[in-house]
């Protein structure tokens, strides 16, 4: 259930999908398994038509290789990326939690397996300043799912002026 407002006056920020700071951000919800396939957690995550996980196009070494060390058998990333064409990291983040709150059974699933999920949102300066910005519902979703959550800030800007 989407409990965020659309626009809210009592924010100084509202929703906007050409956030002016932000060169390009977006919202990953990964989940590793030990016990289950990619395959198998594809099955499990991917009620409904809702989207096929997210699969690098070529082998990363050092994923394999961290994936082995943790004992990771399976895992599925859905990236917001494709789908969502928005600046504002908030537009992100309501799509990964609409897609896990659309179903009991799989917030069960993502809670069984919380201890290897996480949600990293990425965001790209354009001027070297600023932030995302999040509103207390976007928070309260965040923590309903129940998994850790990852800031991950990078700078584009061109230091060189």
């Amino acid at each position: 259930m989407n409990i965020c407002r659309k626009d809210n006056e009592d924010f100084p920020t509202p929703l906007d999908a050409e956030f002016d700071s932000c060169l390009h951000c977006r919202v990953a919800l990964a989940i590793h398994s030990s016990f289950l396939s990619n395959e198998e957690l594809e099955s499990v995550l991917s009620p409904n038509g809702w989207p096929k996980p997210t699969r690098p196009k070529r082998r990363n070494p050092a994923s394999e290789e961290y994936r082995k060390s943790r004992g990771i058998k399976g895992n599925f990333i859905v990236d917001s990326d494709q789908y969502i064409q928005s600046n504002d990291l908030r537009h992100h983040i309501n799509w990964v939690c609409d897609w896990v709150e659309t179903s009991a059974e799989l917030q069960n699933q993502i809670n069984d397996l919380r201890n290897n999920a996480v949600i990293s949102c990425y965001w790209w300066s354009k001027y070297g300043l600023g932030g995302p910005a999040l509103w207390p519902e976007h928070l309260a979703r965040l923590a309903r799912i129940g998994v850790e959550v990852q800031i991950n800030f990078t700078d584009y800007s061109d230091d060189e002026e």
